[in-house]
């Protein structure tokens, strides 16, 4: 009984991780398609750069603040500000992409663009 409980949770937690790895294969389209349009918006990485200059937290207390990786947060400095008509969905779809906290990042993206916009 022990050993079919075992498979039970092994299998879920595949089906789980497969279910979210085709989520995120569906959204890398979504992301390329919802953020390109705009040709004038900056990448990220300039606007992660300048936010690390003036907080004098490097890379590895961002990745920590936002609960990710290094390669992931490299990832993210090479998208683009969201549109600001679709700002919170476009947040959304590009955290559900990275697989981070939704919340964190939306607070965050929302100080990129006030950095964006007083530069």
């Amino acid at each position: 009984m022990q050993s079919e409980d075992s498979e039970t949770v092994a299998t879920s937690g595949q089906a789980s991780s497969e279910c979210t790895e085709l989520i995120r294969k569906r959204l890398r389209g979504k992301v390329v398609a919802s953020l390109s349009p705009q040709p004038t918006a900056p990448l990220l990485a300039p606007l992660l750069a300048q936010w690390s200059a003036g907080s004098g937290q490097g890379a590895d207390q961002l990745a920590c603040l936002l609960g990710v990786t290094g390669d992931t947060l490299n990832q993210l400095a090479l998208m683009r500000l969201p549109r600001a008509t679709h700002f919170d969905t476009d947040s959304e779809i590009i955290a559900t992409y990275l697989g981070c906290d939704s919340q964190q990042l939306l607070a965050f993206l929302r100080q990129l663009q006030e950095l964006h916009t007083l530069s």
